[in-house]
């Protein structure tokens, strides 16, 4: 882990940045680091203390994040057997509202925009691979075989691969707000596929104070921003998620 002053999008220095905290849950899973209680001493009252970090945000493409730059085996710590019983755990006890059981179904909003908006620009796709897409649940039903690529280390629902050979489509949905350097996943996808169809939430970046395993926010501008120097855009679309559809330039 260590402290940056730069956006982890477009790499400009020029960030307006606030103060915030890194979710308590975040920092037991990554740190093995409980919030402590001080006593009041020398004029400061009783508190309890947070891992303090501060909100960036670049005043060139618009996005928002984390200053922290978490390195690999942090967020293996994070993900590793993402939502089995010990994470749920965990979890509950700093955020007792934790809907864990809402992951067990596929969520209609994959069948009724994502995958439509997908179709209609693309089509005659023989083979998907979800990149990031956990236990396949949610993964777009496009292409006679579908992969999934993975490292959380559950059990999937259709097939998994462990390289990224060449597709018809990639699909990386809910993964880019979660990874330190947005930019390194988008390069490892490139040149892959024909198609690429990448799906973020589309969250309220103003006075952003708490950061959890969201560590990236967009808006559809800085999304596009991102992509567009990787790829060439070809559709987009803005609702309570950010949807960009991309080919190779």
């Amino acid at each position: 882990m260590k402290f940056i002053n730069y956006c982890r999008s477009c790499g400009s220095d020029v960030c307006i940045t606030r103060p915030a905290i890194l979710a308590p849950f975040i920092v037991e899973r990554i740190f093995d680091m409980e919030p402590e209680t001080t006593t009041s001493l020398y004029g400061i009252p009783n508190q309890v203390n947070y891992f303090p970090c501060k909100t960036l945000m670049c005043e060139i493409c618009g996005f928002v994040g984390i200053n922290i730059l978490f390195d690999n085996d942090e967020m293996s710590k994070l993900y590793m057997n993402y939502r089995d019983d010990q994470y749920n755990k965990t979890r509950l006890t700093y955020e007792p509202t934790y809907k864990w059981d809402v992951f067990n179904e596929r969520h209609s909003y994959v069948d009724e925009v994502s995958q439509p908006f997908i179709e209609e620009y693309v089509s005659n796709v023989e083979t998907l691979i979800d990149f990031g897409g956990y236990d396949g649940l949610n993964t777009p039903h496009i292409g006679k075989d579908r992969y999934v690529y993975d490292i959380c280390n559950v059990e999937s629902k259709i097939q998994i691969t462990d390289t990224l050979f060449s597709c018809d489509l990639i699909t990386c949905m809910h993964v880019l707000e979660h990874v330190p350097d947005p930019n390194k996943i988008i390069e490892e996808v490139k040149g892959k596929a024909r198609y690429y169809y990448f799906e973020v939430p589309n969250e309220n970046i103003m006075n952003k104070q708490f950061w959890h395993e969201h560590i990236n926010c967009f808006t559809i501008d800085s999304f596009v921003d991102l992509l567009s120097r990787h790829f060439k855009v070809v559709a987009k679309k803005e609702d309570k998620f950010l949807h960009v559809l991309c080919e190779n330039i």
